[in-house]
């Protein structure tokens, strides 16, 4: 988040390091991604590779470590100061290429700082490296005028409508809420979660599931022999 790839205009330590006026703390990195982790462990999606597209500081790395220890992690950054600093690899969100694609891929403040063409770009591409989930955050036109302290939050860049991104995210992913995205057959299963076209009441998933259409929905039951439904969000279009 408005890193110069020189590391000489102080972004670095205003926005990261220095307590009184970084975006985030470390324990709010950690309760982050204790629901993501969480979310995909409840998906039954398995975590073995993690890409970090526009890394920073690195914040994801250790909390990915704990979540999941067996998984490879993979931080790429645009900025060439970082990466000789931290060692990630050097590469940007809408030309970063790999052989292979990843578990989990974490997007977070990064397409605000592109132009609409590159933004587009950006998600095609990040579709391309994910096989399993996605973190997306993005700061938005709403979120700068009504949700997030100015003070803290780098503005610069393109603030974009959420319907923006929502409407080229969808060709890819299925919006799971909370930030999550799940690849399209990735096989991902949400099971308990409140579903448009039946009644019947969640069970430890606080956010409805959007699903507009004709899902694959099959009664199972559980290890406890307590009956639930399974939802397999591939056939939500």
């Amino acid at each position: 988040m408005g890193y110069d790839p020189n590391g000489t205009n102080g972004n670095d330590r205003r926005f990261y390091e220095d307590p009184r006026t970084r975006v985030a703390a470390p324990e709010e990195t950690r309760a982050l991604a204790d629901f993501v982790c969480g979310y995909l462990r409840y998906a039954d999606l398995p975590v073995r590779s993690v890409l970090d597209m526009g890394c920073g500081m690195g914040a994801w790395k250790n909390e990915i470590a704990r979540h999941f220890p067996a998984a490879g992690y993979t931080g790429v950054e645009y900025s060439a100061y970082l990466c000789e600093r931290f060692g990630w690899k050097p590469g940007s969100v809408d030309e970063f290429r790999s052989r292979t694609k990843f578990d989990l891929v974490i997007c977070q403040d990064v397409l605000q700082y592109l132009a609409d063409r590159r933004a587009a770009k950006a998600i095609s591409n990040l579709a391309s490296l994910c096989a399993g989930a996605m973190y997306f955050a993005v700061l938005t036109k709403k979120d700068w005028t009504e949700n997030c302290d100015q003070a803290l939050t780098d503005g610069t860049g393109y603030q974009r409508g959420g319907d923006w991104y929502r409407k080229r995210l969808r060709k890819h992913f299925i919006n799971a809420g909370g930030g999550v995205f799940f690849r399209r057959g990735a096989g991902a299963v949400i099971c308990g979660a409140r579903h448009k076209h039946f009644g019947h009441e969640p069970s430890g998933l606080r956010r409805e599931l959007a699903c507009h259409g004709d899902c694959s929905v099959e009664r199972v039951r559980s290890v406890r022999r307590r009956e639930r439904w399974q939802v397999n969000i591939d056939h939500c279009p």
